[in-house]
């Protein structure tokens, strides 16, 4: 018979792996939030049967061919269509005419104009309505500053869009 200790060591042991294989699988799923900033990443949220939220980098569809541009526009609109699910673009310089076209329902629209200067912006579907959220900074992010950032900020804006 174990020890306490030795199943609670044991137990973190499988929930956490390795810090060699935790890099190596090193996922774009960051809590509710899938994020897309390359064809690999875009692969994996299409292939995914439980998106709850999609954040899209603005250089990633920027540099990407049209079909893969088609490809993140036709993943977003599945995701807005089911609602209740976020959906952010992210990155600097941001795009607001990008945000334009892809963060729409209806007549509803986030272009982070709220926000200067924008790094991100997002919606939020709901039966309703649309909520929208955004974030400024003029300082130069990398990639998993923006991902933490983002993460952040929709836990803490997530209860006040469900209320």
């Amino acid at each position: 018979m174990r020890t306490l200790p030795a199943l609670v060591m044991t137990f973190l042991l499988l929930s956490c792996g390795s810090s060699e294989n935790n890099a190596k699988n090193k996922t774009a799923e960051t809590s509710e939030i899938f994020f897309v900033s390359s064809e690999e990443e875009l692969r994996r949220a299409s292939d995914s049967t439980d998106l709850k939220g999609l954040a899209i980098s603005v250089s990633f569809y920027n540099t990407a061919t049209v079909e893969v541009q088609r490809e993140i526009e036709d993943l977003v609109s599945s995701i807005i269509v089911l609602k209740y699910r976020p959906v952010f673009l992210y990155g600097q310089p941001f795009d607001k005419e990008l945000s334009n076209k892809i963060l729409r329902v209806g007549n509803k629209v986030e272009d982070g104009s709220g926000c200067t200067p924008t790094a991100w912006a997002g919606i939020f579907p709901q039966e309703q309505d649309v909520g929208k959220i955004c974030g400024a900074d003029s300082k130069p992010r990398s990639e998993e500053s923006f991902r933490k950032w983002l993460t952040d900020d929709w836990n803490d804006a997530k209860d006040i869009f469900l209320k």
